[in-house]
């Protein structure tokens, strides 16, 4: 509808807000002001401010059983997270993104099965690891999700179960692959 909200913060910026965290962290010491003010500057106007305080205008934002959510929220938290020490303030996104990356997590299986099937298991739980990493080594392992009981209880079953079929792999939906017949 012409009356709907367009937020632009999608994947792929959250995949180049995740690279540039990272370049601003590890690099951090040889950056001139100016080059990380830049780079502080892209990461505030295209993955903070688009999401801070709209979260739920994101259809993602609550997509727990989508990896979406897991994939945006990875992005934003280490935009957060590499900003934090220059602007304190940016906590909450940090914060929320550990919450709802954890509500994804509840939505693995009993077994550690993952609805929309094998590689989107694998992209939902490597985004979450990503940001988990970053955010237990900032936190001295106060804030780990690492111990979330759905990756503890079975952090490779699903991965094994659909790898071990007679051709080698089972294939979910537009998970990849050809499907046999006889």
């Amino acid at each position: 509808r012409d009356d709907q909200f367009m937020f632009t913060y999608e994947i792929v910026t959250s995949d180049t807000a995740a690279m540039l965290a990272a370049v601003y962290d590890w690099l951090y010491p040889a950056l001139s002001k100016k080059e990380r003010d830049w780079i502080r500057s892209g990461l505030m106007g295209k993955a903070i401010a688009p999401v801070r305080g709209c979260w739920d205008y994101h259809w993602w934002a609550t997509a727990y059983r989508c990896n979406w959510c897991a994939w945006c929220c990875n992005g934003v938290g280490l935009a957060a997270l590499a900003m934090l020490s220059e602007n304190p303030e940016l906590v909450d996104m940090a914060a929320e993104s550990y919450n709802r990356i954890g509500k994804t997590l509840d939505q693995i299986g009993v077994d550690g099965g993952w609805a929309e099937g094998g590689s989107y298991w694998s992209q939902t739980t490597r985004m979450s690891i990503l940001f988990a990493d970053a955010l237990r080594r900032m936190t001295g392992g106060k804030y780990n999700l690492y111990h979330h009981p759905k990756l503890t209880t079975n952090p490779v079953n699903f991965p094994l179960y659909i790898s071990i079929p007679p051709n080698g792999s089972l294939n979910f939906a537009d998970a990849g692959g050809k499907s046999r017949v006889g």
